[in-house]
């Protein structure tokens, strides 16, 4: 089961209207580390259980964001594991990479994705 660090920013478009434009006129692919520093993860979050991922909407529901998070990436890790799958593999791995600096830091990076998918693949099965 393949995962991304990347979603779509869809622009001056609402989820499920009907564009006669092709969709990737209304947007662009977003990086989830750019997401966050950028504070879209401040909107309005929604979850779609049916495709088991968020989406974000701007304050002035102009425009939307389609990715995962936190809370979607631990759903799919648990649902992975509880149904027999042995590992996931993901695309744009360094898309969710934080500096992390500060003494001791080592320039390493946090994943916030993957370490919440790795903290969730590491607990028990159900």
């Amino acid at each position: 089961v393949g995962m991304a660090n990347y979603g779509f920013l869809y622009r001056g478009i609402s989820p499920g209207q009907v564009s006669i434009e092709p969709l990737r006129s209304k947007g662009r692919y977003i990086l989830y580390s750019e997401f966050r520093e950028s504070g879209m993860i401040d909107w309005k979050r929604t979850y779609d259980e049916s495709a088991a991922s968020s989406y974000y909407r701007s304050p002035n529901g102009a425009d939307f964001v389609t990715i995962d998070d936190p809370l979607s990436v631990v759903t799919k890790a648990a649902y992975l594991k509880n149904t027999g799958y042995s590992c996931a593999f993901w695309w744009v791995y360094h898309g969710d990479a934080i500096p992390v600096t500060g003494e001791g830091s080592r320039s390493k990076d946090r994943n916030t994705l993957i370490d919440a998918f790795r903290a969730e693949w590491s607990r028990g099965y159900k």
